[in-house]
C-alpha cells in the first residue's frame, strides 16, 4: 500500500514540474494551460483549506503554514503569467491583499521583508486582471495611508519595497509617481519578478505611449456606434496578454486542408505567400498568431483604439515581428481602400459593429477572387445568459467602469447556484475589468443564428467552408445527429443541432469562408 502511495506522490510531483516548466515558456498560450494549473492546484493543494478559513474568519496568510502555500511555486508562476479564473482562489487573493494592506498601516506592527515574493506575485495578478478586485471603503483610505507611508520613505529598502509592491496591489506604480531612488529600488531588486514589475506597470506602458505617436490613421472614425465603442476600447484594451503560441509555420492553403479535408481542392489557387487583413486586431494577438502561423508577403492590423494597437505593436516588436503594419481604421470606412487580401480574418469584431452585414460587406469588397475568411460571430442561442446577465445590469444600474463592474461581479457571485445570470462566472472573461467590460457590458453587441448567417453568405456570394472547433468531439457528435450531411456544411441543420445542443458556441461561431469568383 504504501508503495502505490509513494507511486501516486511521485506522478503528482512529475505532473507539478512538468507544469512549471511549461509555464516558464513564453511560446505557450496560457488559456489551456491556466486551466489545468487551476485544476492541479485545486485538488493537489490545499488551498480549499484556506476558503473555508475565510469563511470561517481566521484567516491569517502570514501565519507560516498558509504563507507556505501561498508562495507554492506553481502557484506564484501562475499568478504572475495568467489570469486567475476561480472564484475561491480570487477570494483567497483578495482577502489576503486586504489583510497586509491592514498590517502595513496598524502603528505598532511591520509587515517585514519576507514576503517580497507574494506580494510581487500578487501585484503581477492584480495588473493583469487590471485591478478587478471589489474594494471597501476602508481599503480605500488605507491606501491613502499607504502612499503617504511610501513617500516618506523611512523605512528601510527591503520594507519600502515591499510597501511599494503592496500598493502595485491595488493600483499601476506608474500612477505613484515614485521619485528616482524609489524607482531605481524596485528596477533594481534582487528579485526578478520585482523587477518585472517595474517594467510591466512604468517602462512598457511608457513604451507604448512613444508608440501611439508613429501609428498611421489609416481612416477616419466615425458614426455613433464606432465612436463609443472606440471609446470602450481606448478605455479597457482587449484583451491584455503576456504570451503567444507560436505555432508551425505553414501555406495558407495547407492550413485550410489540416480543418477541412476537401479545403485543398476548393484553394489551389491561393498563393504560397498570402496578403493578410486583420480586421479589428485588439492588443494584436491574432496578427501575432497569423505571421507565425502563414507564410506570408504582408499583414495589415487595423483597429478603432489606438491604445490598443500601441499594445499590439510593443508585443509584436518584443517577438521580432516587424513585418506587420499596425493601423487605426474604422472598417466602415474602408470602401475606399485600394488594397486587397488573399485572407482576411474578422474574429469577434463585425458583431459590435452599428450594422454587422455591412461591414461584412466591406470586408468581402477587400477580398481577392477566392480569398478566404476566418470570421467570429454570437450566437443568438449560445448567449442567454450572457443577455439575462444585461438585463440584469440594467435592472440594478450598474455602471460599465470599473467600480460598476467590481460592484456587479460580487452582486453575481452572491447569486443562487441555479440562477441563469450566475453561469457567466463559468466565462474565463469574468475574470479581468477589459474582458468582464467585453463580455456584459459592451456598448453595442449583435447576436446571429445560423440561418441568418446562411442568408448572409448567400447575399454575399460566398462559400460557407467549415466550423473551426479546438477538437474533434463536435464535429463527431454532429455527424452522429446527421450522417446525411458528410461534410458537416449544412447550416440549416446546424441551426437544429444548436438549438438542441446550445452551449456548442458558446464562445463564438468560428468559421471560414471563401470568396466565389465571378
Amino acid at each position: 500500500m504504501a508503495g502505490k502511495q509513494h507511486c501516486k506522490n511521485s506522478n503528482i510531483d512529475h505532473i507539478r514540474d512538468d507544469l512549471i516548466r511549461c509555464m516558464r515558456l513564453d511560446r505557450v498560450d496560457g488559456g489551456t494551460l491556466a486551466k489545468n494549473v487551476n485544476i492541479f492546484l485545486k485538488q493537489f493543494t490545499p488551498l480549499g483549506k484556506l476558503h473555508n478559513e475565510i469563511e470561517r474568519g481566521v484567516f491569517n496568510p502570514l501565519l507560516p503554514e498558509t504563507y507556505q502555500l501561498l508562495t507554492d511555486p506553481l502557484l506564484l508562476l501562475y499568478l504572475e503569467r495568467e489570469q486567475v479564473c476561480d472564484p475561491e482562489l480570487e477570494k483567497i487573493l483578495n482577502v489576503s491583499r486586504k489583510f497586509i494592506l491592514e498590517l502595513s498601516v496598524a502603528e505598532s506592527h511591520s509587515i517585514g521583508t519576507n514576503i517580497e515574493r507574494f506580494l510581487s506575485a500578487l501585484a503581477h495578478q492584480c495588473f493583469l486582471n487590471e485591478y478587478i478586485y471589489i474594494e471597501s471603503e476602508s481599503e480605500r483610505s488605507k491606501l491613502k495611508i499607504l502612499e503617504e507611508k511610501i513617500r516618506k520613505n523611512n523605512k528601510d529598502n527591503s520594507e519600502q519595497l515591499c510597501l511599494i509592491l503592496l500598493y502595485a496591489c491595488y493600483r499601476p506604480l506608474r500612477t505613484l509617481h515614485l521619485d528616482t531612488s524609489l524607482m531605481n529600488m524596485v528596477a533594481s531588486s534582487a528579485e526578478a519578478s520585482s523587477r518585472e514589475i517595474f517594467k510591466r506597470q512604468i517602462t512598457e506602458p511608457m513604451a507604448e505611449n512613444d508608440l501611439k505617436q508613429n501609428i498611421k490613421q489609416l481612416t477616419s472614425i466615425s458614426g455613433e456606434t464606432s465612436s463609443i465603442v472606440q471609446a470602450q476600447y481606448e478605455q479597457n484594451p482587449y484583451p491584455r496578454w503576456l504570451y503567444c503560441d507560436h505555432p508551425e509555420t505553414t501555406t495558407l492553403t495547407d492550413y485550410l486542408h489540416s480543418l477541412f479535408p476537401r479545403a485543398k481542392q476548393r484553394n489551389n489557387k491561393l498563393p504560397d505567400r498570402v496578403n493578410i487583413l486583420v480586421a479589428g486586431c485588439g492588443t494584436g494577438q491574432q496578427p501575432i498568431r497569423d505571421a507565425r502561423r502563414f507564410l506570408h508577403k504582408n499583414i495589415t492590423a487595423i483597429d478603432l483604439s489606438l491604445n490598443s494597437l500601441a499594445y499590439a505593436k510593443r508585443k509584436a516588436t518584443e517577438m521580432g515581428l516587424e513585418n506587420i503594419e499596425f493601423m487605426q481604421a474604422d472598417i466602415m470606412n474602408l470602401k475606399d481602400y485600394n488594397n486587397r487580401f488573399d485572407f482576411i480574418e474578422a474574429f469577434g469584431v463585425l458583431h459590435h459593429l452599428e450594422s454587422p452585414l455591412a461591414g461584412w460587406k466591406v470586408l468581402c469588397g477587400l477580398l481577392k477572387g477566392n480569398g478566404v475568411m476566418r470570421l467570429g460571430l454570437y450566437s443568438e442561442h449560445a448567449r442567454e445568459a450572457i443577455v439575462a446577465t444585461r438585463k440584469y445590469i440594467r435592472e440594478h444600474g450598474f455602471t460599465g467602469d470599473i467600480e460598476g463592474i467590481r460592484l456587479c461581479r460580487q452582486a453575481i457571485f452572491a447569486l443562487p447556484e441555479h440562477d441563469l445570470v450566475k453561469r457567466v462566472i463559468g466565462s474565463p472573461d469574468f475574470y479581468t475589468a477589459s474582458e468582464c467590460r467585453d463580455l456584459i457590458f459592451h456598448v453595442n453587441e449583435h447576436r446571429l443564428t445560423l440561418v441568418q448567417i446562411a442568408d448572409y453568405i448567400k447575399q454575399l456570394n460566398l462559400e460557407f467552408l467549415g466550423f473551426e472547433f479546438p477538437d474533434f468531439h463536435t464535429i463527431r457528435k454532429y455527424q452522429e445527429c446527421y450522417p446525411e450531411d458528410k461534410q458537416a456544411l449544412n447550416l440549416e441543420l446546424w441551426d437544429a443541432y444548436e438549438q438542441a445542443n446550445p452551449e456548442t458556441f458558446a464562445s463564438q461561431y468560428v468559421f471560414w469562408c471563401r470568396k466565389i469568383e465571378d
